[in-house]
């Protein structure tokens, strides 16, 4: 793949927050007290972007940053939400922004590598945990400078340090270390703070313990459904399937997993026939959200590829625990028709040519439920902006074995 274009929309949200932290360094270099420069950080540094799934928050950030580094001189630090999606978020921005210096925390800690552009893409278990990479990463040693000293030498060298934070809601909001790293080592001076799930208590909580103030909504960089809608990148929304019985007695007789799973199969057929009478020469992905593992997953395993006659080539698992190391080789494979998954796909995971989803567990919170239910509201690049597009294609669809979900 190729750099994208922004579209015009995302072009907008690109250049209004350039623009705020271009008004930001010019306060900075205003600035006369050096002690002033703490408390210009903590009152205006922080940017949220708040926007659905599949808008294209990644490609914004990206560039965000490539823009922004050749008008100040800047290193960043971009959080990824799992150590899983390191690589795939390293690849992107190499790809997407080639200026852009991106750099392995693991070797590439030395003060040769620092300049206006360069990136080190990294988790929060990465600086702040007490792991054992937590602690090398923090260590100088062989293997270069401590992260704390390649900061000090970085501000030394004139470089100011910059943070974009991927699904900020996720992780980085419960850990103490991260909290402390954040406002202690990193001290940026500009932060984009990534999330489609924007919570009140969360951002007051980043602020009572960072001191860094994200403001209002209204402050925000937000950018509505609508407008992806707009654009072609999502669907036009989600229908979504529950299964009642008439009565109690009833209801222990029927297993509602099964229904899930086998409603869900009927629609991920009729939508592949659809595609196929309309020339579409794609295969659609049907994602299938598991309790646990172990039984659960080897029930419902056993259920597509027995009644619903699901090929066993075509039906792949990835849980934390025995991920897939080709996971997003499969979100674009035509052999695979269906994923089934625990939690892990919640965030990071890109399969636009999803558009079923069987819940055979009820979501932990609302603002899970709508990371899970994003993988299925992207548009695949063949439909985008295609006319007279048949409705059924306009809308993901969602089938609930946990009827309270």
């Amino acid at each position: 793949m190729s750099r994208i274009d922004p579209l015009k929309f995302q072009e907008r949200h690109i250049t209004a927050i350039v623009a705020r932290f271009q008004n930001l360094r010019d306060d900075y270099h205003r600035l006369t007290n050096p002690k002033e420069l703490h408390t210009l950080r903590k009152q205006s540094a922080a940017v949220m972007l708040q926007a659905p799934t599949g808008i294209g928050k990644t490609l914004i950030a990206t560039e965000v940053v490539a823009e922004f580094s050749a008008l100040d001189n800047v290193v960043w630090f971009w959080f990824a939400p799992y150590a899983t999606l390191i690589d795939q978020a390293a690849a992107s921005l190499q790809r997407q922004a080639p200026q852009l210096k991106v750099l392995n925390i693991e070797h590439q800690r030395t003060v040769d590598e620092l300049a206006s552009g360069a990136l080190f893409v990294i988790t929060w278990q990465t600086v702040a945990t007490k792991t054992k990479e937590s602690r090398r990463a923090r260590t100088t040693g062989d293997a270069g400078l401590s992260v704390d000293d390649l900061i000090a030498q970085a501000r030394a060298l004139g470089l100011r340090v910059g943070v974009v934070v991927d699904e900020a809601h996720h992780g980085f909001v419960k850990a103490t270390e991260a909290y402390r790293f954040f406002s202690e080592v990193l001290q940026p001076d500009y932060a984009l703070m990534m999330t489609a799930t924007p919570r009140d208590t969360d951002v007051a909580r980043f602020a009572e313990k960072t001191g860094y103030q994200l403001g209002e909504p209204t402050d925000w960089a937000s950018i509505t459904r609508h407008e992806g809608y707009q654009a072609g990148l999502l669907k036009l929304g989600v229908k979504t399937a529950q299964f009642l019985t008439g009565n109690n007695d009833d209801a222990a007789l029927v297993d509602f997993e099964e229904v899930a799973l086998s409603e869900c199969a009927a629609m991920h057929r009729h939508i592949k026939a659809v595609l196929a009478e309309n020339g579409v020469a794609l295969t659609p992905l049907m994602l299938v959200q598991v309790p646990n593992g172990g039984a659960a997953l080897e029930k419902a395993h056993d259920y597509l590829t027995g009644p619903l006659k699901f090929p066993a080539s075509a039906v792949k698992v990835h849980i934390s625990e025995e991920p897939d190391p080709d996971l997003q080789a499969r979100a674009h494979d035509p052999s695979v028709e269906v994923l089934v998954f625990k939690m892990a796909l919640a965030m990071g995971f890109d399969a636009p040519r999803a558009f079923t989803l069987a819940a055979l567990r009820g979501t932990r919170d609302a603002n899970f439920g709508i990371q899970v239910v994003g993988r299925i509201m992207r548009v695949h690049s063949l439909l985008q902006r295609r006319p007279n597009t048949p409705q059924v294609l306009n809308y993901g669809y969602v089938f609930l074995a946990n009827r309270e979900a």
